[in-house]
């Protein structure tokens, strides 16, 4: 194993005229490149002008746009002996929003000093938060030439290297420690998985602060004396058919992104943008970073086949900076397959993310009773810290490291890194299945936010694919399911009310269950982290608060008034108006033919439909268990007396005694079941 020091001089001696980073525009024209050469001489310039100041502090605050000078400082900064953070550079609009956490993290990692682009330091003076670059030793660049002869601390594998904060998707940032040895031991694993292809040229657009970008991108080429294509990080945003026509133009081997990434190729490149495209030397399509969607993989893969691409160059993986990056993945000519969210969902929604790294024990875990699980049961994934690739914990974190990088099972000796996440093994293959602190218990039963989601989305045309976000609310009486959901701007507003009763229909028809409320906001306000991940706390603190920008809101009101006095004379029609009062919803939207259930009405919701019948007619001496065996408001309305007048006595002790009679039957067979 060499150290980042040693990679880099390496190949500056041995390759030094090839190319290792080419710098895109938006337009995916390219407007920048740096040899290995180049690189080393860069980067050993900012490393000697870092040595020669007086500031011992330990850490570096990176604030870069993706591209080249980001790498060169990144790498100077540890050539240097210096702890490199890096994180978002905001732009000037963002600035006032992201400036606590900036202060946070560099209180946090003691950095006083600060690499930046001069568009950064304009940006912050202009906007008068120039106060907080007086505070911290603000260094110029490009870097000024200092004493070549300044000698470089001797590399250590067992340094920490960088700082990877997290995106705070599941809570406050905290800063992963990843030494020399992780970089190596990752990096080495992922070629291992990928075949050991050599010099190939890789595309990559996400931003280069994730670690995701970072180790799979940046550091994989620099360790592998690979090329690397570095596009803006909005441009998938902006032009998704940029990424594309980038990948052919440069042959690229691999590339990938989130799931989101290939629904947006899916759902905005047009068929004009595909001809020309050559997918053809495409073989390692990466997908991770957050759940994958199987009908969006198969969506892509159909989409983008007439350009050459190898439905078997799709490798899903899974993920997590507490072990420098890789964990899990599909091996190099592996198809592929979907798979469901727990073993027994009847719906493969989801996909496989493949076999562990070699070396890396990976195990399903009770995360109450510590306790390995057998395969096909939803656990915890840990993962063995007896591994090169783990990390050695957080940064000044030692309560939260003995909690989350030194688990112990029951019987064993080992300590394990507690990711959690929620998955199952199936044949040696990981599926994930959720976040653990995301989870909601609901009627004694565990429900995963993205099964809400996902249907949710599949079955309305205006709702934007991975923009929602489901979570529960908990008060004295009960615990309350919620669905915020992003509606496309082109979304007709009066679709709102039919979508949601949609959603119920279908979470009632999947799940056995419907919402309280389902919240539509406007495209783009539902808060997620920069590498696309749903952040369902910060979004239900919005809710709770009222500050989300709300389109339509619907309420399922089990208790709300109904009329003092029935408008129609049947059974029929008054059970349709009952109906439609609880739905929130129009007569017209009421089919009378139609099963209770394909209403989105769970056993709660079927409880209260009962309570409301029966506040407003006693008479008809309804049982709850009938409303569970009338397959419509038809056969109720027959079972309490067809097209009888409301006046009429339709409540006769012969009927009241077949009732009776019907209950018992019905308790009898349940006994006897």
């Amino acid at each position: 194993m060499k150290t980042i020091q040693e990679v880099t001089q390496q190949h500056a001696a041995q390759h030094g005229k090839l190319v290792i980073y080419r710098e895109l525009d938006s337009r995916g024209q390219e407007i920048g490149q740096i040899t290995f050469a180049e690189l080393h001489q860069r980067a050993m310039a900012v490393a000697q002008y870092l040595l020669a100041q007086p500031d011992p502090a330990p850490s570096v605050l990176l604030l870069f746009p993706p591209g080249i000078d980001f790498m060169v400082a990144f790498v100077g900064t540890i050539m240097a002996g210096k702890i490199a953070v890096p994180t978002a550079r905001p732009g000037a609009v963002g600035l006032k929003r992201a400036l606590p956490r900036l202060q946070r993290i560099a209180a946090d990692c003691a950095a006083r000093a600060i690499l930046a682009d001069a568009g950064f330091v304009d940006d912050m003076r202009e906007h008068g938060r120039g106060r907080w670059l007086t505070e911290h030793q603000l260094l110029p660049w490009p870097i000024p030439t200092v004493d070549a002869s300044i000698p470089l601390p001797p590399p250590q594998l067992d340094a920490v290297a960088y700082l990877q904060y997290s995106s705070g998707s599941t809570g406050a940032p905290k800063g992963v420690m990843i030494t020399h040895r992780n970089i190596a031991a990752n990096t080495a694993a992922i070629e291992r998985r990928m075949g050991c292809p050599g010099r190939v040229v890789s595309v990559e657009w996400m931003p280069h602060f994730h670690d995701y970008s970072l180790v799979n991108g940046l550091l994989l080429a620099l360790y592998a004396g690979a090329e690397h294509v570095i596009l803006p990080s909005m441009t998938l945003l902006r032009a998704p058919q940029v990424w594309l026509q980038t990948v052919s133009t440069y042959r690229a081997w691999r590339s990938g992104g989130p799931n989101f990434a290939y629904q947006q190729c899916v759902d905005r490149i047009a068929d004009a943008d595909i001809v020309g495209l050559d997918l053809s030397h495409w073989k390692w399509v990466h997908c991770g970073a957050e759940p994958i969607k199987a009908a969006t993989v198969e969506a892509f893969l159909r989409r983008f086949a007439p350009a050459g691409l190898s439905p078997d160059a799709f490798h899903p993986g899974y993920g997590m900076a507490e072990a420098t990056l890789f964990v899990t993945s599909t091996c190099l000519g592996d198809a592929w397959r979907a798979s469901p969210v727990r073993p027994s969902d009847r719906q493969s929604l989801t996909v496989s993310c493949g076999v562990p790294a070699a070396g890396l024990a990976l195990r399903i875990v009770d995360p109450q009773a510590q306790r390995v699980l057998p395969e096909g049961q939803v656990g915890e994934i840990w993962l063995s810290t007896d591994n090169p690739s783990v990390s050695p914990g957080y940064w000044q974190a030692e309560a939260l490291n003995r909690e989350v990088f030194q688990a112990r099972l029951e019987g064993t000796s080992g300590e394990y890194l507690r990711t959690g996440d929620l998955g199952y093994l199936c044949a040696g293959e990981l599926t994930i299945s959720g976040r653990l602190k995301d989870l909601m218990i609901f009627q004694g039963r565990n429900i995963v936010p993205t099964d809400i989601e996902w249907l949710a989305q599949s079955e309305c045309q205006w709702l934007r694919t991975d923009g929602g976000a489901a979570f529960a609310m908990d008060d004295a009486l009960s615990t309350r399911l919620v669905l915020v959901q992003e509606a496309d701007k082109r979304c007709p507003e009066n679709c709102l009310p039919g979508y949601a009763h949609a959603i119920q229909q279908t979470l009632a028809l999947h799940l056995g269950l419907t919402l309280d409320e389902i919240v539509f906001i406007r495209t783009g306000s539902l808060p997620k982290t920069s590498s696309g991940k749903i952040q369902r706390r910060e979004c239900r603190e919005l809710f709770t608060q009222g500050t989300l920008p709300v389109l339509f809101r619907y309420q399922r009101d089990g208790h709300g008034k109904t009329p003092s006095t029935p408008p129609y004379d049947t059974p029929l029609d008054a059970l349709r108006e009952l109906l439609a009062a609880q739905l929130g919803c129009g007569l017209e939207q009421v089919d009378v033919a139609r099963s209770l259930f394909d209403f989105g009405m769970d056993s709660p919701a079927l409880v209260l439909f009962h309570e409301r019948i029966h506040r407003q007619h006693p008479e008809w001496a309804l049982d709850v268990t009938d409303l569970f065996q009338c397959a419509s408001l038809t056969n109720l309305a027959d079972l309490v007396g067809g097209g009888q007048t409301l006046g009429e006595d339709t409540c006769d002790g012969q009927r009241a005694r077949r009732t009776q009679q019907r209950n018992r039957r019905r308790m009898s067979d349940g006994l006897d079941n």
